[in-house]
């Protein structure tokens, strides 16, 4: 009798020091257009005369998940496990692209995903979506490509690459992390843009 009681005693024990601690959740981050510097060139008196549709992005295998890389060394990634892309990256960032284009007015029509009769459509290739620290610095690095493709001939037309990383200074946390890979991709897109304003303004008839 008296070992049932203390048996029983031990398992109160455990489960009420099992309550008293903190739960651990899954926290999940989005990749999304941020408010900020807009350059003025894009800001056109009325719409191109085009129709564009934007379609999902192109990721290169090791980062084609929700769980957000960390690279420590050259060659080794690994993956946090409580921190995650809310949305896959192909779509999110695709998500973000119509979002920012829709906002900007920028086309005629402007369709996220297949349309009928599109001239052109908005794509990319991600090489690199990372949370990076290497030589005692914490990173966030990306590594990729904007494209216009020719909706009749399925051709390119223009494109826009991109190398970078950014040191994380201010907010080294991992929605800092998110928030700075959401602005360098926004930036870069700003800069895609333009170009695709002007080569309209020089090609059209």
């Amino acid at each position: 009798m008296r070992r049932t009681v203390l048996l029983l005693a031990a398992l109160t024990g455990e489960i009420l020091s099992g309550c008293s601690k903190s739960a651990i959740v899954r926290k999940f981050y989005v990749l999304e257009a941020l408010p900020g510097t807009l350059d003025t060139r894009l800001l056109v008196e009325k719409p191109l005369a085009i129709k564009v549709d934007v379609r999902d992005f192109v990721i290169t295998k090791a980062y084609d998940q929700t769980r957000i890389a960390l690279r420590t060394r050259s060659n080794e990634l690994s993956y946090y496990y409580y921190h995650l892309w809310a949305v896959q990256p192909a779509a999110a960032i695709a998500d973000m692209v119509y979002e920012v284009v829709a906002g900007l007015e920028l086309f005629q029509r402007c369709t996220r995903g297949y349309s009928i009769g599109p001239d052109y459509y908005l794509t990319g290739q991600i090489m690199a979506l990372e949370r990076s620290q290497l030589s005692k610095k914490e990173s966030a690095h990306l590594s990729g490509a904007y494209f216009l493709f020719d909706a009749h001939t399925e051709l390119p037309v223009l494109q826009h690459t991109f190398d970078k990383s950014v040191e994380l200074k201010a907010d080294k946390s991992m929605n800092g992390f998110a928030e700075t890979a959401s602005r360098m991709l926004y930036e870069e897109f700003q800069i895609f843009l333009q170009q695709i304003v002007e080569f309209y303004q020089n090609e059209k008839p």
